[in-house]
């Protein structure tokens, strides 16, 4: 169940762009609701009530409205592997590459395929063919607090 929340956690923070915080105050949840279950591997799951409330800051219902919505979110047990076609693996390379540029004057080639490729990834562990810019954006965003090798 942990895996499945965390997925859509994520979900929702590609989808809004929003930090854990921002989504908690969204939600009119403590902050410290989803940031000590993302933190802890000792907790489980969230509470029905925490995850209809997350669900709404990303435009659904409810929970169970993302899960019908999403069918191929969480566990790929019995589901067919997430494939990504070469016309999405372009729109995301110029998502990539239209966002980078307004934060970096000339984004290299290889930049742009980093990203796109870090994007894929995440679409993959979502198991989602959904992408937007806000998600590419989480992505950018995502690879700047990381330190450099």
């Amino acid at each position: 169940m942990r895996k499945k929340h965390i997925n859509f956690i994520e979900h929702i923070r590609g989808l809004t762009g929003l930090s854990l915080s921002a989504i908690a105050r969204q939600a009119d949840i403590a902050d410290t609701t989803l940031t000590r279950f993302m933190n802890k591997a000792e907790l489980e799951a969230l509470s029905t009530q925490t995850l209809d409330k997350v669900a709404k800051t990303g435009g659904y219902r409810d929970y169970e409205d993302f899960l019908l919505k999403n069918k191929n979110t969480g566990s790929t047990h019995g589901k067919k592997e997430l494939t990504i076609n070469d016309a999405q693996k372009f729109e995301i390379y110029e998502m990539a590459r239209k966002l980078l540029k307004t934060n970096n004057k000339n984004p290299s080639p290889d930049e742009c395929s980093n990203i796109a490729s870090e994007v894929i990834k995440y679409m993959q562990l979502l198991n989602t063919d959904f992408v937007s810019e806000s998600f590419v954006m989480y992505v950018i965003e995502k690879r700047k607090e990381q330190p450099s090798a």
